[in-house]
């Protein structure tokens, strides 16, 4: 699994939990309600799970790329739309995964 150098934060998760947080997901021990934002590797551009499917054998290992972690599903939408609006500044078009690319990883 790896993450983003300049990773998408949930407005309701506070900056000092940042590190415990990413380390929780890291090791699949991630709260149940907060929500991982990953690039898609297939035809989709992102997927939102749930912190308990981090929990899950096999998820922390499989080749994800985290682009952002939300504290609830309502702030995970929140995060894909704002990605999208700065995409489209940006870019000029909808290349999610281009440009999160572009961030670094």
């Amino acid at each position: 699994m790896e993450f983003l150098s300049q990773l998408y934060w949930g407005e309701g998760i506070p900056e000092e939990y940042y590190p415990e947080i990413k380390k929780s997901i890291e090791r699949g021990f991630a709260k149940k309600d907060y929500q991982v934002i990953t690039i898609c590797k297939g035809a989709d551009q992102l997927e939102i799970y749930s912190g308990a499917a981090s929990q899950k054998h096999g998820f922390r290992y499989d080749d994800k790329t985290v682009a952002g972690i939300a504290s609830n599903r309502d702030e995970a939408l929140e995060i894909v739309r704002r990605i999208t609006e700065e995409c489209f500044q940006k870019r000029g078009d909808a290349d999610l995964k281009a440009f999160l690319k572009d961030r670094g990883v």
